[in-house]
């Protein structure tokens, strides 16, 4: 699935933007492992990671120049999984890490 360069509204009329960057992510009481953030919105995001995460898991996923933030992990498809924040994003955050580590264009 291909995500547009800007910020796009998804099905749930959240605006997501595409992102590259590292992250880590934790599950209560496991070690850290690593992941790419694929996509953002103030509710959630996207993030591919070789390492495997249940449905329904309580993480702890740190973005760069943030904190431990707590999330859900929703779906899983293959190596790619969405998540949703406990506690929305605020909208300046979502745009600063979308302009410091944008992805890549959609063609």
């Amino acid at each position: 699935m291909m995500m547009p360069s800007t910020a796009a509204r998804d099905a749930r009329g959240v605006q997501r933007v595409n992102v590259r960057t590292h992250a880590s992510v934790r599950e209560q009481s496991t070690h850290r492992l690593t992941a790419d953030l694929l996509d953002l919105s103030v509710t959630g995001f996207r993030l591919s990671s070789t390492s495997t995460m249940s449905v329904g898991a309580r993480i702890f996923v740190t973005l760069p120049e943030l904190g431990g933030l707590e999330s859900v992990v929703e779906w899983r498809d293959g190596d790619i999984y969405g998540c949703s924040f406990v506690r929305p994003l605020h909208p300046s955050v979502r745009d600063h890490l979308a302009d410091r580590y944008p992805g890549p264009s959609a063609i």
